[in-house]
């Protein structure tokens, strides 16, 4: 009996132990099942994480800006290799710990990472923020900032993210856009002042000359005279400058051969530049034809070698050039005031001091000028500018401290005359005749500036000439309607305020 029992013990604990070895090994299976879904599970957020990370690096690496990433005492965890390149490393690992304080020392470094502290602190972005930054060189980059703080799973700010775009080049386009604007309205303003100036000086001059054809040389009141018309003169020389600025001037357009014009101008340019400064020309030969005024292309490269001379005290080298250009749709969008078509470009170029960037701001402005005074009337770069936009051309200007100032001019190109074509020269200025005896005639006078009007019909009367006066169209319409059978010649102002 008591064999039995034991026996019946023993098969029980072994069938327990048996029930439990079975219990284990479900549980171990379990067990090793679970870890092995946990590390597919970790491989997989391990994968995951690394696809992010290097679609983090593709994106920095890709991207034009400056990226960068920093923790809440600013140093940095991961920039791009532009922004390395920026801060002057070798590679964006030399970055990693540091802060841009510690790479680049200075006051400048110190601001921007209070401003990078503050927007961790206060948890408010700074969206495209606009920064001006001034090289040691002197050069200018505009950037537009943006960063946000990077947020941890309870969203405190725990760092930054920074994003730096160079918009130097949009920002020139808009300077240069708004400089054109600026230029066009002084350009209406002094235009129409010089033609109201230009109406009162000639009832001056032609006032004065009437006084002098009553007085000879031995009157005491001669030289006097002769004086105010000498100064008379001088200011209608100023106002017809202001006119050209204004795009007001009248001029004789015909199709030109810029490197004809310069290569007759040469002797002129060599007085000009005197023996100090050294004069190179190198014309293409394909430059081609623009329409233009032979004269103002003589004038522009006078006043341009002028300016050059007076950049180069010590002596120099100016160096003119021309070339034939096309110039794209894509082209013309990149270049403020330009279009697209076939250009002739002649470019000014002198080993001077440069233009100071204050002076830049205003180079084609009238009356502004850095010479001493009595030696600059300040219109030589303005009349320039007037005579390119009247021929609808455009200027670009590179200058740099002590490394000289090149004048790029844009003159739509025009097509070759053939025989069939051939363009007539302009016509020669018309000599002064003398006026025929009016014989009673009768002369109906349209003039709205009442100076000269008055100079005129003293001028017709002495002649001879019966005289009608009006002082605008609508009054001319009335008179000639109703003397229109007595009027034998008319005689108008071309254009008048309003009409």
């Amino acid at each position: 009996f008591t064999d039995v029992t034991s026996r019946t013990r023993a098969e029980d604990q072994a069938r327990a132990a048996a029930a439990e070895t079975a219990r284990l090994l479900a549980t171990t299976e379990e067990a090793r099942r679970a870890l092995l879904a946990a590390n597919e599970e970790q491989k997989r957020a391990d994968e995951a994480l690394i696809y992010e990370r290097n679609l983090l690096v593709a994106l920095m690496e890709s991207q034009p800006d400056r990226i960068f990433f920093a923790d809440a005492s600013g140093r940095f965890i991961k920039v791009s290799r532009v922004e390395a390149q920026a801060m002057g490393l070798a590679s964006p690992e030399a970055a990693i710990g540091k802060t841009l304080e510690e790479l680049r020392p200075g006051e400048a470094s110190r601001r921007i990472m209070a401003t990078d502290l503050e927007i961790i602190r206060s948890g408010r972005p700074l969206l495209a923020h606009v920064e001006e930054n001034i090289g040691s060189d002197g050069s200018v980059r505009w950037d537009s900032v943006s960063k946000a703080p990077i947020r941890n799973q309870e969203g405190k700010a725990v760092g930054i993210v920074g994003i730096i775009r160079d918009i130097t080049s949009q920002i020139e386009m808009q300077q240069q856009l708004q400089h054109a604007s600026k230029m066009d309205a002084i350009g209406r303003l002094a235009g129409g002042v010089a033609h109201d100036f230009n109406n009162l000086l000639q009832a001056i001059l032609g006032f004065t000359e009437l006084l002098l054809l009553d007085r000879t040389a031995q009157d005491r009141s001669y030289e006097d005279i002769k004086q105010i018309e000498r100064a008379a003169g001088r200011a209608i020389g100023l106002t017809r400058q202001l006119l050209t600025f204004g795009r007001k001037q009248r001029i004789e357009a015909a199709v030109v051969e810029v490197n004809q014009v310069i290569g007759t101008s040469e002797k002129m340019l060599l007085r000009l530049t005197g023996t100090e400064v050294t004069l190179n020309l190198a014309l293409a030969p394909d430059a081609g034809q623009i329409l233009a005024d032979p004269s103002q292309i003589e004038q522009i490269l006078m006043n341009l070698t002028v300016n050059a001379k007076d950049a180069m005290p010590g002596g120099g080298r100016l160096d003119i050039r021309t070339e034939r250009l096309t110039l794209t749709e894509d082209d013309a969008t990149r270049i403020p005031e330009s279009f697209a078509g076939d250009f002739v470009c002649l470019t000014v170029s002198d080993t001077g001091c440069g233009i100071p960037p204050d002076v830049m701001a205003h180079l084609f402005e009238p009356f502004y000028t850095t010479k001493e005074r009595g030696k600059g009337t300040g219109l030589g770069l303005s009349v320039i500018h007037g005579i390119v936009k009247q021929s609808r051309g455009w200027i670009n200007v590179y200058t740099a401290p002590n490394q000289g100032t090149t004048f790029k001019i844009f003159f739509p190109a025009v097509q070759a005359a053939t025989d069939d074509t051939q363009t007539e020269p302009p016509p020669a200025a018309h000599p002064a005749v003398p006026l025929l005896p009016g014989d009673g005639h009768t002369v109906l006078l349209v003039e709205d500036e009442p100076g000269v009007r008055q100079l005129a019909e003293r001028i017709l009367k002495t002649a001879g000439y019966r005289v009608f006066t009006c002082a605008n169209a609508a009054e001319a319409l009335v008179r000639f309607e109703r003397e229109g059978e007595h009027v034998d010649l008319l005689f108008s102002d071309i254009a008048m305020a309003g009409q």
